[in-house]
C-alpha cells in the first residue's frame, strides 16, 4: 500500500516528525464465506488487529485546519427515513459500507518521519491518530468518488453526498469517517456504486433488499428493516444500559428498582440543607448522567428524565 518507507529511500521534503506506536485490539467484523451450497454469506467474527497509530497531541500545537465533516445523531436518521417514505425515489434501498484501513490510503500532504524501535521511517500515508487524518481521508474519498460519478455535497451537512447520472438522482451517501450509509436504487448500489468503490478501496457492505427486508449495522446501531420497507426499527447497543445498571448496583449495593415510567410523577426538589456529594460520588454521578445523555439520543422516553438529572 506504500504507507511507509525507510529514510534512505526518500529524498523529498518532510513535515514535522510524528510520534507513533503499535496498538493491538479486538474488532468485530463482517466476514464473507461460502456456505455448503457455495453461496457467499456474511458472518460476524472477532479479529485481532495490530496497527501503527500516530500520536499527534493537541497541546503541542494549536491548529484550525483539522475540521472534517461528520454526522450527528439527527442526521443519521435521515436516509432511513427517506427510504421508508420514498422521499428521494420510489422503491429505494439502504446499504451500509465500511472501508478497510481507510486512513492509510489517504496520502500525506507532506510525508512525516517516525521512529520505531530505534529505526527511522518516512510515513507517506495518513495514520490513525493524526489530528488531520479524518480531514485528509474525507477529501481523498470525495476525490475518488468524483472520478467515477457526478456528485454534489450538501452545503449545510457536508457529510451528505448526492450522486446522480445525466441529471437523474441515483442515490445519496452519508459519510462518517470510513463508515458509509447509502440510499439508492438496488441496481445502482450493487451494479454501479459498489463496483466503482471496489476499484479504489477494500470494503465490506450490507445491502437490505426491498423485497425481503433484513438487517444492517451502522455506527453501532442495528437497523431492522421490514419487507417492502414498511418500517425500520433502530436498536442502540445494550452495553450502555448494562453499564449504568452495573455501576448503580456497585454504588448502592442493590440493583435499581424497575419502574413502569421513565421517571416518578414528582420532581425531586433540591433543599438548602441537602448534603453535597463527595468528589468521588460527584464524578461518578456526572459519568452516569453522561451515559444516559448518550442513550437519550435514541430513547426519546428518557430525554426529560435525563435533562432533569443533568440540570442538578
Amino acid at each position: 500500500m506504500g504507507v511507509m518507507t525507510t529514510v534512505d529511500k526518500y529524498n523529498g521534503a518532510l513535515d514535522t516528525p510524528l510520534s507513533a506506536k503499535m496498538v493491538r485490539t479486538w474488532r468485530k467484523k463482517q466476514r464473507e464465506e461460502k456456505d455448503e451450497n457455495g453461496q457467499v454469506v456474511s458472518t460476524t467474527a472477532w479479529l485481532r488487529r495490530s496497527r501503527l497509530v500516530g500520536r499527534d497531541f493537541n497541546f503541542l500545537e494549536y491548529r484550525e485546519d483539522v475540521y472534517s465533516p461528520a454526522s450527528s445523531s439527527a442526521v443519521v436518521k435521515l436516509l432511513p427515513c427517506m427510504a421508508v417514505t420514498n422521499a428521494m425515489m420510489v422503491d429505494g434501498a439502504i446499504a451500509a459500507l465500511d472501508v478497510s484501513n481507510a486512513f492509510v490510503q489517504a496520502p500525506q500532504p507532506t510525508p512525516r518521519k517516525v521512529s520505531l524501535d530505534g529505526a527511522e521511517y518516512v510515513i507517506l500515508k495518513c495514520l490513525p491518530g493524526q489530528r488531520d487524518a479524518s480531514k485528509l481521508w474525507y477529501a481523498f474519498f470525495i476525490e475518488r468518488l468524483r472520478a467515477h460519478m457526478e456528485i454534489s455535497i450538501c452545503p449545510v451537512q457536508p457529510c451528505i453526498i448526492r450522486c446522480s447520472c445525466n441529471g437523474r438522482d441515483e442515490g445519496a451517501l452519508l459519510l462518517h469517517v470510513d463508515d458509509v450509509l447509502i440510499l439508492g436504487r438496488e441496481c445502482w448500489i450493487s451494479g454501479v456504486l459498489i463496483p466503482s468503490l471496489q476499484k479504489e478501496f477494500k470494503l465490506t457492505y450490507t445491502l437490505v433488499r426491498r423485497s425481503s427486508g433484513g438487517m444492517l449495522e451502522f455506527l453501532k446501531r442495528m437497523h431492522v428493516v421490514e419487507a417492502n420497507y414498511d418500517s425500520i426499527t433502530v436498536y442502540g447497543e445494550p452495553k450502555h444500559a448494562v453499564a449504568l445498571i452495573e455501576r448503580y448496583t456497585k454504588l448502592e449495593g442493590r440493583p435499581p428498582r424497575v419502574a413502569y415510567t421513565p421517571m416518578s410523577g414528582t420532581l425531586p426538589v433540591p433543599s438548602s440543607t441537602s448534603t453535597l456529594l463527595s468528589a468521588e460520588l460527584a464524578a461518578e454521578y456526572r459519568s452516569m448522567v453522561g451515559i444516559a445523555m448518550y442513550m437519550a439520543q435514541e430513547r426519546y422516553d428518557l430525554q426529560f428524565a435525563t435533562k432533569t438529572l443533568a440540570s442538578r
